[in-house]
C-alpha cells in the first residue's frame, strides 16, 4: 500500500481537502462578527458547503462512468482551483453573497472527490484491504485539518480594529497546493479506470434498487446523520469556547488539537480495523460519543478543552467506516452506492441551521445536543443495520 504511487495522490489530495474543510470552521466566526450575522444566519456556510451534495452526487457518477475516476479526479481540482481563486474578488467587494457563491464551487470540487476518489481507493489494490485503503486517504484529511487552524486564523485575522478579516488569503494558499498535485499526476502513473459492468440506471431507478440492499441505504441514512454532527461540532467550536470566555486565538489552538487529535486517532483506527469489526468499532465510538456530547452540555467548565478534543478523536474513524459498510459488496453497483452515500452528505446542511437555531435562544453550549443525538441514530445503525445481507445484494 506504501509503494502506491496513486493511492499518495489521493491522500495528498484529500490533506488539502481536510485543510478546507476546516477553513469554514475557521472563517464561521469572522463572518458572523463583520456581516453582522446571526448564528443561525451565519451557518448558511455550511448550509452552501453542503447543498452541492444534494443534485450532484449522480450527476458526477454519470460523469464517472464515460470518462473514469482519473478524469474525475482532474475535473474537481480545476473547480476546486476556481472556487478557490473567486474569494479573493467576495474580498474586495465585501461580498457575503459572493462569499458563499465561493464556497458552493469549491464544494462542487469536493463533491467530485468524495464520488470518485473514495471508491477509486477502494480499487487501487486487493479487495480484502479496500477499507485500509479508505482509511488511509482519509486520515489525510484529518492531517489537513489539524495544519489549518493557528495558520488559518492567522492569515484571516484582521490587522487592526477597522480591517476586514482577509478570508481570501489561505485559499489562495490551498489553490497552489491543488496546481501543485495537477503537475504531479501525469508522473505518478494514475490509472484511467471506469466503474466495471456498472449498469446505466436512472436516478430513479438507482434510489429504488438502493432501498432493497440495507446496509446501503441505512449505510446512507448514518452518513446523513454522522456529517451533519461533524459539522455542528466543528462550525460552533470556536464560538462554544467564546461563551467559556477563551479567545479565537486560544479557541483556534483548541481547534488544532481537536484535530490533531482526529489525525491521530484516524491513523489508530487503520490499525484498529485489523483486529476489530467495522461495525463494532462504529458502535462502540457512537456510545463513546453520545456520553462526551451530554458532558460538555451539561458541565462544560468540567469537561473542557479536553471534552471537545476527545470528541475529535472517536470520531476520526466515523467517515470512511461508515462509508466503507455502506458500500460493502456492492460490486457493479458500487459507483451508484458511492453516490447514494455521497449525496447523504448533505446532511451537514441540515444540522447546523438547527444548531444555530438553538444556540440563538439558548446558547451554543446547549445547542451541542443536536451532534449527541445524531450519535444515537449511528448506534443503532452500526448494531443492526450495517452488516450486507447477500439476498440483497443481488436484489
Amino acid at each position: 500500500m506504501f509503494n502506491n504511487k496513486p493511492l499518495w495522490i489521493l491522500a495528498a489530495i484529500f490533506f488539502v481537502v481536510g485543510a478546507m474543510f476546516c477553513m469554514n470552521d475557521v472563517i464561521f466566526p469572522y463572518a458572523k462578527e463583520y456581516y453582522g450575522l446571526s448564528y443561525f444566519q451565519a451557518t448558511l456556510i455550511q448550509w452552501t458547503f453542503y447543498l452541492v451534495y444534494l443534485p450532484f452526487p449522480f450527476i458526477i457518477s454519470n460523469f464517472l462512468e464515460k470518462y473514469g475516476y482519473k478524469w474525475v479526479v482532474i475535473v474537481a481540482l480545476l473547480i476546486c482551483i476556481m472556487g478557490c481563486l473567486i474569494f479573493f474578488p467576495s474580498y474586495l467587494l465585501s461580498s457575503f453573497g459572493l462569499l458563499l457563491a465561493s464556497i458552493f464551487v469549491l464544494s462542487t470540487g469536493i463533491t467530485f472527490l468524495n464520488v470518485g476518489a473514495n471508491p477509486f481507493a477502494a480499487l487501487l489494490g486487493p479487495p480484502d484491504q479496500s477499507q485500509l485503503r479508505i482509511n488511509f486517504v482519509q486520515v489525510f484529511s484529518r492531517i489537513g485539518y489539524a495544519v489549518t487552524p493557528m495558520l488559518g486564523n492567522a492569515l484571516v485575522k484582521p490587522s487592526s480594529d477597522d480591517s476586514a478579516p482577509t478570508i481570501y488569503l489561505p485559499y489562495l494558499f490551498l489553490a497552489g497546493l491543488f496546481i501543485a498535485i495537477l503537475v504531479i499526476i501525469p508522473f505518478a502513473k494514475m490509472p484511467s479506470m471506469k466503474p466495471q459492468g456498472q449498469e446505466k440506471l436512472s436516478f430513479k431507478l438507482i434510489v429504488l434498487k438502493a432501498l432493497k440492499i440495507r446496509h446501503l441505504k441505512w449505510g446512507a441514512l448514518a452518513m446523513f446523520f454522522y456529517v451533519g454532527a461533524e459539522a455542528c461540532t466543528a462550525s460552533f467550536f470556536i464560538s462554544y469556547f467564546s461563551e467559556l470566555d477563551f479567545s479565537i486565538d486560544q479557541a483556534s489552538v483548541y481547534l488544532t488539537w481537536y484535530n490533531v487529535a482526529a489525525g491521530i486517532a484516524g491513523f489508530a483506527g487503520i490499525y484498529i480495523l485489523k483486529f476489530v469489526a467495522a461495525d463494532r468499532l462504529v458502535a462502540t465510538f457512537s456510545i463513546i460519543l453520545i456520553l462526551l456530547f451530554v458532558a460538555i452540555s451539561v458541565e462544560p467548565a468540567l469537561f473542557n478543552p479536553f471534552g471537545l478534543i476527545a470528541i475529535g478523536a472517536f470520531m476520526a474513524i466515523m467517515f470512511p467506516t461508515i462509508y466503507g459498510l455502506a458500500i460493502e459488496g456492492l460490486g457493479d453497483f458500487t459507483g451508484h452506492g458511492a453516490a447514494l452515500v455521497s449525496l447523504a452528505i448533505f446532511g451537514g446542511a441540515v444540522f447546523p441551521p438547527i444548531q444555530g437555531l438553538i444556540a440563538d435562544q439558548f446558547g451554543v453550549i446547549n445547542s451541542y445536543f443536536i451532534p449527541g443525538f445524531c450519535f444515537v441514530f449511528i448506534l443503532i445503525y452500526s448494531l443492526s443495520f450495517s452488516k450486507p445481507h447477500k439476498s440483497n445484494l443481488n436484489a
